[in-house]
């Protein structure tokens, strides 16, 4: 019988399973070849992952990946007010980190990735962190994170969500699942806020003060509409069930190609 840490390393050395960039770039129609070139995508979590440069470098590596480094100038990493000082490490962020990393390369190979690193998981020092990707020049902001609402809601938005002209995309709820060291499975919306951040890259840069979370609504015909499946009951029904149009668990749908993420 094998000890657990061989099963650890077995599984670390086995081929990753998931979807890779192939098949997620073959199922939203995303282009590829040069689209988003020069186009810099910010990913917004908590906590230091001092393995992200290394770990994307892995993720791009197995699946032929253009390198995406800090020597080539595509990769950044820095602190929440945009220094190199950067917060203590958290193992449990650094899952998130990597994740994101990896889903922005998927969806947009040749895109430049910003990584913003925020002091704690509180929604102020994320949403400095955020105004901090906007600063340095980011049009697509990915934050896949979550908390309970408050009172304070209305004004964490105004001061630091409130940027026309910038896709901005948020986790909305859901779960993943992984473990041991190695390649791990994630889903749910931690993955799709990178994803569609590095959709609305492909799709071109917003144009100036617009709002981009509107835009899909302005193109639905320019989505997959997803019409079947639920993750509970409730009532209204469509809060829950996927159908016609918007529904709760899949919005208006999923990308097809990026047409419904431009103007």
């Amino acid at each position: 019988m094998r000890s657990a840490d061989a099963e650890r390393a077995l599984t670390a050395a086995a081929a990753p399973s998931g979807y890779g960039p192939a098949s997620i770039q073959s199922a939203y129609k995303l282009p590829s070849s040069t689209a988003g070139s020069g186009r810099t995508v910010a990913i917004v979590d908590a906590y230091d992952d001092p393995n992200a440069a290394a770990d994307l470098a892995k993720y791009r590596s197995q699946y032929g990946l253009p390198a995406c480094t800090v020597a080539n100038g595509c990769f950044k990493k820095v602190g929440q007010t945009g220094t190199s000082t950067l917060p203590g490490a958290d193992a449990g962020w650094a899952e998130e980190i990597s994740l994101d990393l990896d889903m922005v390369s998927a969806a947009c190979p040749n895109c430049k990735i910003l990584l913003v690193e925020a002091k704690s998981a509180s929604k102020a020092n994320l949403g400095t962190a955020v105004n901090t990707a906007v600063s340095l020049g980011a049009k697509y902001v990915s934050n896949s994170y979550g908390g309970g609402e408050s009172s304070s809601d209305t004004s964490y938005d105004t001061k630091y969500f409130n940027h026309p002209g910038v896709a901005i995309t948020v986790s909305s709820g859901d779960g993943g699942y992984g473990g041991d060291p190695g390649w791990e499975v994630f889903g749910g919306t931690s993955a799709s806020a990178p994803l569609i951040a590095a959709v609305y890259a492909l799709a071109g840069t917003p144009s100036s003060g617009s709002t981009p979370a509107s835009f899909p609504y302005a193109h639905t015909g320019s989505l997959n509409d997803v019409t079947s499946g639920s993750n509970g009951s409730c009532s209204p029904a469509y809060l829950c069930k996927g159908g016609s149009g918007y529904d709760g668990p899949t919005g208006l749908g999923t990308p097809n190609g990026t047409a419904a993420f431009t103007g």
